[in-house]
Formats: structure tokens, sequence, C-alpha cells
């Protein structure tokens, strides 16, 4: 187990439609799927994911987004 301290979290883009006002619309949501610190020597990250998913034709993501953690974010809310 690393004593990193967790700073970023990791993040896909999963695009959905929806209708607002009669028109069909395309959105984002950005699913959590992980977590990353910067690494002891620095210039980099380590990345742990809960999970990889899926694309809906059976394929892996393959774009992760890292999103920095806010300092006064509650994660459990």
């Amino acid at each position: 187990m690393s004593n990193l301290k967790i700073t970023h979290n990791v993040c896909i883009r999963k695009e959905y439609e929806t209708i607002e006002d009669g028109q069909k619309v395309t959105k984002a949501s950005w699913p959590r799927v992980g977590n990353a610190s910067p690494t002891k020597a620095g210039g980099g990250y380590k990345v742990n994911f809960d999970f990889v998913p899926l694309k809906e034709d059976g394929s892996h993501h393959t774009e992760f987004f890292l999103f920095a953690i806010k300092e006064n974010s509650n994660e459990e809310s």
C-alpha cells in the first residue's frame, strides 16, 4: 500500500443523448474510475483504477482524465 497522498480523481468522459425543448442534445458525464497521486520522484503520477470501463461496443476506454481534488471537497457526499 502506498503512503502517497491522493491528489486527483481519474475519470472518463461518457456521452449520452437527451431531449431538451424537443431537440436531441448530446451531453457528457464524468464518472470516476480511480485516483492518482504524485510519484515519490516527482514528474509523474501513480494511477489506481477501481475498474476499467468498457464502451458500449465492448472496447476499452483509452482516454482518461485527471481532475485535481479540491482541498475543501468531501468525496463522501
